[in-house]
């Protein structure tokens, strides 16, 4: 039994310390200012996903992200960091600062003429209110995102959505 223990407690412990290396090794290579920038984007990505548990850091990170990607004019990656941002508030529970996330990578993919990012947005949109308990709100958002998806003769992201509507 207690060599069952310890085991358990050293398997805990190395993975804990694999954890920290690699978020070690992620910022590091964001910090790096001679990395190339979308290399530098991309570890802070990584490193949002290793901490998106605690959605305080990864809202942070998710916020430093967006501020380079749009100094840097990319806009696929400030949607990330937006993504991230309102994935960050609606684990703080903030529904209302994470529809408005969404609202802003809508107005941006819109822009854009981004019609596959418009009715992945939506769907992200809809999902939100569905568990905030706007039903009508949100079946209405998952219709909008269908016709864009059959429009576009996106088969599987149209069953995506017909999932969620429970067709």
């Amino acid at each position: 039994m207690i060599a069952r223990t310890v085991l358990l407690l050293s398997l805990v412990l190395a993975h804990a310390n694999l954890h920290a290396q690699k978020t070690d090794s992620l910022w590091s290579a964001w910090n790096d200012p001679s990395n190339h920038d979308t290399l530098r984007l991309d570890a802070l990505n990584r490193l949002i996903r290793a901490v998106r548990t605690d959605a305080d850091s990864a809202y942070s990170f998710a916020l430093q992200q967006e501020h380079f990607a749009q100094k840097l004019n990319l806009h696929d990656w400030r949607i990330r960091a937006l993504e991230h941002q309102a994935n960050s508030l609606l684990k703080k529970g903030d529904v209302p600062a994470a529809i408005a996330k969404y609202d802003a990578i809508l107005a941006d993919q819109q822009c854009r003429n981004d019609s596959a990012g418009v009715a992945g947005t939506l769907r992200s949109k809809a999902s939100t209110l569905y568990k905030a308990g706007d039903f009508n709100r949100a079946s209405e958002l998952y219709h909008q995102a269908l016709r864009i998806r059959d429009a576009l003769g996106d088969t599987l992201g149209a069953a995506r959505i017909m999932t969620s509507l429970g067709i």
